[in-house]
């Protein structure tokens, strides 16, 4: 069996085609996420696919959360946008526990400092990107597995913390990649937060230069003021990179929609 989850937000007609053929398929679990404005708008209501209708205000992510208790045995490709079915096949007939799609090129210097922004989030918080475009991803039969019980599915399928599996970039069609979602609220107070901490470190050195006589204590106080609104902007703006490239971390669950069927039968 093939898990294929599908939520959608916008763009739902580009969808019909590849959803209408893996429909008809005994092999595929279709599980399909949609916001009430496109359900009504576009018939995704397939007879074989399981489909769930959310609150026009639900984000992909929340949607992901709300499907995984759909997930079956087996492999699962997670599609956050439009696919073809020369697409499908290429994920899902690949042997790697992970499958993702391969980035655009970028030239040297630009692909060394990401490589080196990857490798230290990788120690710093043990997690990092895909190298790739998770947009469209897939996981074999174990990781799906592993998935089923996971406490934070959207984020397990976007940030790569598997050890000891391969992994493998293909190629892509020509779409556009995934916005990650996230929180501006979360986003200002993170840039906030390190401008405040280098305003105040660098004022509160200046004042304290200017109106006292510097002593060796408060030489070091000041050094040790310094550090820690150097490190505070540092971590901020380092979360800040992180949420760039993954998203917000933590989604609550969509609000599901009951859709009742009216039958308008002449007597």
């Amino acid at each position: 069996m093939i898990n294929v989850i599908v939520p959608i937000t916008n763009n739902a007609e580009k969808y019909v085609e590849s959803l209408s053929q893996l429909s008809l398929r005994s092999d595929v679990n279709l599980v399909i996420g949609i916001t009430e404005s496109l359900n009504k708008a576009v018939n995704l209501n397939f007879p074989n696919a399981k489909t769930k209708v959310f609150d026009d205000k639900s984000k992909k992510e929340e949607i992901l959360n709300s499907l995984q208790y759909l997930l079956e045995d087996g492999k699962t490709l997670i599609c956050r946008r439009p696919f073809s079915m020369k697409e499908y096949k290429e994920f899902t007939q690949t042997n790697a526990a992970i499958v993702f799609g391969k980035e655009k090129k970028e030239n040297k210097i630009k692909a060394f400092f990401q490589m080196l922004g990857q490798d230290f989030m990788q120690l710093v918080l043990g997690v990092k990107p895909f190298g790739g475009d998770f947009s469209l991803i897939c996981f074999d039969e174990d990781m799906t597995s592993v998935l089923r019980q996971a406490e934070n599915f959207s984020y397990s399928t976007r940030v790569d913390r598997w050890k000891g599996v391969e992994k493998v970039a293909v190629e892509v069609e020509n779409h556009e990649k995934v916005k990650v979602e996230n929180n501006k609220k979360n986003i200002l107070t993170l840039l906030f937060l390190a401008l405040g901490a280098v305003i105040l470190g660098a004022l509160v050195t200046t004042l304290v230069a200017v109106f006292t006589n510097v002593t060796i204590i408060i030489g070091l106080l000041l050094a040790c003021l310094d550090i820690i609104c150097v490190v505070t902007a540092f971590f901020c703006l380092f979360s800040l990179y992180f949420n760039s490239k993954i998203g917000q971390k933590h989604f609550a669950y969509a609000r599901e929609i009951i859709v009742r069927e009216e039958n308008n039968e002449k007597n």
